[in-house]
């Protein structure tokens, strides 16, 4: 090896910002629901459960078992707009994304360019049902693997507004640090009215599974989880089909 090839390989070992960054792989999805079969037409429809319906690794799990209503849970990284993303989604009559916004702004696929182009949000679809708020929760269960993420897209109004306060009560109650606490994820049957009809959806509810006693620990230093300052990085949610051809999410 030449002088010049060994000064080279001793002085640059590693590219400033992008040596730091560690990326979490994606494990698998945890649905809420199944598809069915109607007995008239023969054709599948989704269908809402009222527990998680999950990959085969957490099923065999003895304290989950084929339908748990509850799941051990803890965040990676303290960003609530990493773990818990949310906005409008639009799928147009094809089974992809057409458009997503937040409320204010949007960008929306033109198909004759093929093209994102700026949108107001929200539009007229969304009072025609057409488009619709989505979610994507973003976490690990320790319990089976602590080498990746699973994730639960949702789109029920009470799911969303349960899980953001749940994660803000929790980051009010730990100085925004999140990551790595031990939650529950449950399913929780809640009554709905929709058009004057009542009905009984299996909403989702994140609660802070610690006790008095181990979050003083936590505030006094006394860390719960092992690991250097790092910058953990995860992917964008997986963005499946249009959900109409997916496995039914809770419709609260």
């Amino acid at each position: 090896m030449s002088n010049g090839e060994n000064i080279f390989r001793q002085k640059f070992t590693r590219i400033s910002g992008l040596s730091a960054i560690r990326r979490l792989p994606r494990l698998g999805k945890i649905r809420l629901g199944i598809k069915k079969v109607s007995a008239k037409t023969g054709k599948e429809y989704p269908f809402e459960t009222d527990y998680f319906v999950c990959p085969p690794e957490i099923r065999k799990f003895s304290n989950y078992g084929d339908e748990p209503k509850e799941l051990n849970i803890s965040f990676p990284i303290n960003d609530p707009e990493v773990i818990f993303p949310q906005c409008y989604k639009w799928y147009g009559s094809s089974k992809g994304l057409k458009c997503r916004g937040d409320g204010v702004n949007a960008l929306r696929l033109n198909d004759d360019t093929n093209e994102m182009e700026e949108q107001n949000c929200p539009c007229d679809l969304l009072e025609e049902g057409k488009c619709k708020q989505r979610a994507s929760l973003i976490f690990m269960m320790p319990e089976i693997a602590i080498g990746g993420v699973y994730q639960i897209d949702l789109s029920s109004y009470h799911s969303i507004v349960d899980i953001n306060s749940g994660i803000d009560y929790a980051r009010a109650l730990l100085n925004d640090q999140i990551a790595f606490i031990p939650f529950k994820l449950k399913r929780v049957p809640k009554e709905t009215h929709n058009e004057g009809k009542k009905q009984i959806h299996y909403t989702l509810q994140l609660e802070l599974d610690v006790t008095a006693k181990q979050l003083q620990n936590i505030r006094e230093g006394q860390k719960m989880i092992y690991g250097a300052n790092r910058r953990y990085e995860i992917e964008a949610p997986k963005e499946d089909k249009n959900p109409a051809y997916d496995s039914k999410e809770d419709g609260a």
